[in-house]
């Protein structure tokens, strides 16, 4: 086992052994390492009061693609029949027509999945 090591400006010794603050940290508070650090981010930024204050978020965290209309044309487009030479329509058919029809300017078939899986 590691053997303590002095805390760093202190002088005396850590009650954790060398190297192993990160998974005495999280164990501590039962947290992955990524939340500790984001903790002690915040702490360091903004001070004790406002690191303990739970923030309420100021809106949607993504702002959406697509309107209401844009999503009914693209649900109206696969709806409809599949182009020539085609069986059924693809996810990445319905994209390209989408944009075809100047539905949008661009749009990628995970979009368009995303918007007909609503749908279901």
């Amino acid at each position: 086992m590691a053997q303590p090591g002095p805390t760093p400006g202190l002088g005396r010794p850590s009650p954790v052994p060398r190297g192993q603050w990160r998974s005495f940290a999280s164990g501590l508070w039962n947290e992955a390492w990524s939340r500790v650090e984001i903790i002690r981010q915040r702490f360091v930024e903004r001070g004790l009061e406002q690191t303990l204050a739970r923030k309420k978020p100021d809106g949607p965290s993504a702002k959406k693609l697509l309107d209401g209309e844009q999503e009914a044309k693209i649900i109206a487009v696969r709806l409809g029949p599949p182009p020539e030479g085609s069986g059924s329509w693809s996810l990445r058919l319905v994209s390209r027509r989408v944009v075809e029809l100047h539905i949008v300017e661009s749009i990628s078939h995970e979009t368009v999945r995303r918007v007909l899986k609503k749908t279901v």
